[in-house]
């Protein structure tokens, strides 16, 4: 089967799927105390991108070619199974999995990391695990919850870990990023709803030089906000495209953290410290971020205007053997736009949270319980003068816009749909070559059931 075909296929039955009603996937067998449950997600996406790498034209990042500006198509389809079985009192044994079937058409994504012929099924997940419950400390319950094999492994915000899959070059559907289980992982979360303990082991992805990890997160969650403490050490990486070998990091944070005396103004941040050594090569590198949000609950369609803050450690010397440039792990889209791929043109394509101290202003709408739309303002400076080891004259890199809608057409059918411009600075024309301004427009639909 064609490639585009199997893309087309998807964009139809994806309208198809929407148009009619919600279908039942729960409970597809039941065996005494087995349940087994069935479901699918679809998405198709279409993108746009004016003058990628601000007028040089989109490069495949595989075969240098330039194609100018970037028109492509992306879609999946991924059916997936799980069960849980209750052989005991206070225990439950649960599985799951998936399998992903992608496809690109087009020129490809603007920053290359993938081309219009590609098509590929891999396995997504597959993961067991058993969950239990006792009496401990205190009036509330603990669980304690066990899972290996390929599984999502998200901690807060997705500041550092959140998707597994890097979603490029052979992959496919880089921007719609289906795949976000690591190629292993295993997980203990011991909680009793407001206390939790999640020590973890995973391996990332190719693209993430198949890194292993090992780390353990500590979090204390209360009705005023979370707070959490993680450290994590590399025990290995094939240091292909990164530099993390023997790297270890701490991290600490406050999310939606409530003000008493300001009724809907909330505080969030986290600061990370990445240091080690592995021979030669020192570890020295951070990042932090600031947030205040604020809703005007009285106001018609419940604005929130949201500021931050946020700054990435670069490396003065790329070329010695002391890696100061932050290294952002496996981060992800995890709490809306802006979260944490910051800015649609310069954050998916450009600059990858290291390296960079920027500025957001976001006001986002409600006129509809299902309808959201809302506007993004960044600045984009670097935080050394180079980019990706190209000296730059000036730490000024970029200013992009993006206007944004998300519709919640039913319980089943998400549309989303942004429109966005990013101006240059001197940074970004002196890396480039060029100054011209990048436009962008990029639409999805995604089904699930």
């Amino acid at each position: 089967m064609a490639r585009s075909t199997l893309l087309q296929m998807g964009l139809a039955g994806g309208i198809a799927l929407a148009a009619q009603p919600a279908a039942a996937v729960d409970d597809v067998l039941v065996l005494g105390d087995l349940h087994v449950n069935a479901g699918i997600e679809m998405g198709v996406g279409g993108f746009y991108v004016d003058n990628p790498n601000f007028g040089v034209g989109r490069v495949d990042l595989r075969s240098g070619n330039n194609t100018g500006d970037a028109v492509w198509g992306e879609g999946y389809v991924e059916p997936s199974v799980n069960f849980t079985f209750d052989p005991a009192e206070n225990l439950t044994l649960f599985g799951e999995a998936s399998v992903v079937f992608a496809a690109t058409v087009g020129e490809g994504d603007a920053g290359g990391f993938t081309d219009g012929d590609e098509g590929d099924a891999t396995l997504e997940k597959a993961s067991l695990g058993f969950r239990t419950s006792f009496s401990g400390p205190g009036e509330t319950p603990w669980t304690l919850e066990l899972s290996g094999g390929k599984q999502d492994v998200q901690i807060g915000d997705g500041w550092l870990f959140w998707d597994g899959n890097f979603d490029a070059f052979g992959d496919t559907a880089y921007w719609l990023a289906p795949r976000t289980a690591f190629e292993w992982a295993g997980t203990a979360d011991l909680s009793n709803g407001s206390l939790g303990l999640k020590p973890f082991y995973i391996i990332g992805d190719h693209d993430q030089d198949s890194s292993e990890i090992i780390g353990g997160d500590l979090r204390f969650e209360q009705d005023w906000g979370s707070l959490g403490v993680l450290y994590a050490n590399v025990l290995d990486s094939n240091d292909n495209v990164f530099t993390r070998d023997g790297m270890q990091m701490v991290s600490a944070r406050a999310l939606g953290v409530g003000v008493p005396a300001v009724e809907g103004l909330s505080f969030s941040g986290e600061f990370t410290k990445q240091f080690g050594s592995e021979g030669a090569v020192d570890y020295d590198a951070y990042a932090l971020y600031g947030q205040a949000d604020y809703n005007f609950a009285g106001l018609p369609w419940s604005p929130t205007l949201t500021y931050r803050y946020a700054r990435f450690s670069g490396d003065g010397n790329p070329n010695d053997n002391d890696v100061e440039a932050f290294d952002p792990l496996f981060y992800g889209f995890s709490g809306g736009w802006g979260t944490w791929f910051q800015g649609e043109i310069v954050g998916e394509y450009y600059l990858f949270n290291s390296n960079q101290r920027n500025h957001m202003v976001k006001l986002a709408l409600a006129p509809t319980e299902s309808l959201g739309v809302g506007a993004i303002y960044y600045h984009f400076g670097l935080d050394e003068n180079n980019f990706f080891g190209t000296p730059v004259s000036d730490r000024s890199f970029a200013d992009e816009i993006n206007i944004f809608a998300d519709w919640t057409f039913s319980d089943h059918v998400y549309v989303s749909g942004v429109a966005g411009v990013a101006f240059p600075g001197q940074g970004a024309e002196d890396a480039f070559g060029d100054d011209r301004t990048i436009f962008l427009l990029e639409g999805y639909l995604v089904v699930t059931y």
